[in-house]
């Protein structure tokens, strides 16, 4: 969590430097925005750099500029050469880069293998209903969807994401930047970093933030009338 502590800055940061560079100092802006990529590093964890990664590429296309999604690319090939740089040349003092460079070569996934194994296990043999919360030594799949089809299964699944059909149905307002306010961009790509992390960590006991987003996205979604209104 402390890595995500340093995304949510990174990607507060980049989309202000993206949207609203004209209100805040630039020099600013880019201070924080590599002091939360400091703590994404120094965390240890994959979760926040693969999160930074997928809200980064959500408020390029949000931007619509070509010149920016090269840029992006550019960097990302750059960050996959340090990755393996540091892992032929390096100390391997930099635990996540250790761990990003097993997945990406080796596809290490950090002991996650037998928790979807076991998830999924349980839910063929429950598919309707589900078959248990956690495992018996209280471990849980490490997966959200995984998570609900195994707790409670196919019928499960589909309610609980039922409950997003608002963002679904205004989904203008967070892929269009001429639609509503444009801050409801930024809290859909927070949304985006807590539900990249609940597909590799966590579970929906102990990660809060996915939650709080979660509403504030929903309830975004079910005002749209009153605010265009």
């Amino acid at each position: 969590m402390y890595g995500h502590i340093g995304a949510s800055l990174f990607i507060i940061s980049l989309f202000l430097l993206l949207f609203c560079r004209e209100d805040y100092k630039s020099y600013f802006l880019f201070f924080c925005l590599f002091l939360g990529l400091f703590n994404v590093i120094q965390s240890m964890a994959r979760s926040p750099i693969v999160a930074i990664s997928v809200c980064s590429l959500y408020m390029i296309i949000l931007k619509g500029n070509k010149k920016y999604i090269l840029y992006a690319l550019i960097l990302l090939l750059l960050f996959i050469g340090l990755i393996i740089l540091h892992e032929q040349y390096g100390n391997g003092e930099i635990t996540s880069f250790n761990r990003m460079y097993k997945w990406i070569a080796h596809g290490d996934t950090s002991s996650r293998g037998p928790l979807y194994s076991k998830a999924i296990e349980i839910f063929n043999s429950h598919r309707l209903f589900g078959g248990r919360i956690l495992f018996e030594d209280g471990v849980h799949p490490h997966n959200i969807f995984l998570e609900l089809l195994m707790a409670t299964g196919i019928l499960g699944l589909i309610i609980y994401f039922l409950k997003f059909w608002p963002v679904v149905k205004n989904a203008a307002l967070f892929w269009n930047i001429q639609k509503g306010n444009i801050y409801y961009k930024l809290i859909f790509a927070l949304f985006l970093q807590y539900f990249t992390l609940v597909q590799t960590s966590c579970n929906l006991f102990n990660i809060p933030e996915f939650l709080y987003f979660s509403s504030m996205i929903i309830g975004i979604g079910y005002t749209a009338k009153t605010q265009e209104v």
